[in-house]
């Protein structure tokens, strides 16, 4: 039996757990390292996916709240083995570019590189991102009119975007109010950067 078809269960990440319980992600691994939560762990990646009944099973033992959302069929989206999220990185550096795929790609992510806005564009209807990091700093097309074209479409008013960028908060706000969901600063460390785009996508 494939544990992870989601044709025969449900399983949920670290964050989703997390959110669920009202606990930060750290918690949850914990839970699972000293066995009070049951986790499968994914061949070859080591990342951790909770089942549905197992973590019902593990609040009850522990007398804590059900939460409503848990109960719920499909509240929380759940990700399968053959579904790796896309993620278009919109980042006129290069260099900076090529290190989020390579952090990216270490988690068996899709991604695709636009080196500007006019290249955001082009992939955000031939590679259908689940989600965008963006730069706000770019030539001729600027990260705030990227957003501004994105959130004008109905189809992508819910696409997360994640702002990488080396603006100043001021800046930062403004781009949150056109649109962006969240925002890291450069240079970020790479455990950030995947612990922002993880719960973007958790809440999708």
């Amino acid at each position: 039996m494939n544990l992870f078809s989601p044709k025969m269960t449900t399983f949920y990440t670290t964050t989703q757990v997390a959110e669920m319980c009202g606990v930060s992600f750290r918690t949850v691994i914990r839970w699972a390292d000293k066995g009070y939560l049951k986790a499968q762990v994914l061949p070859g990646r080591g990342d951790r996916r909770f089942l549905k009944e197992d973590v019902i099973a593990f609040l009850e033992h522990q007398k804590f709240h059900v939460p409503e959302e848990l109960k719920k069929k499909k509240k929380f989206p759940f990700y399968s083995m053959d579904r790796k999220p896309r993620i278009l990185i919109v980042e006129d550096e290069i260099e900076v570019a090529k290190s989020i795929q390579r952090v990216l790609r270490r988690k068996k992510m899709i991604t695709e590189i636009a080196a500007d806005g006019f290249q955001a564009g082009i992939f955000l209807h031939s590679f259908e991102p689940d989600l965008i990091t963006l730069d706000l700093r770019m030539p001729n097309v600027n990260g705030f009119e990227v957003l501004k074209v994105i959130r004008n479409q109905e189809k992508y008013k819910e696409l997360k975007i994640l702002l990488v960028t080396a603006e100043i908060q001021d800046r930062i706000d403004e781009a949150l109010k056109l649109g962006a969901n969240d925002f890291v600063s450069k240079p970020c460390a790479n455990e950030l950067l995947l612990e922002k785009i993880n719960k973007l996508l958790s809440n999708s």
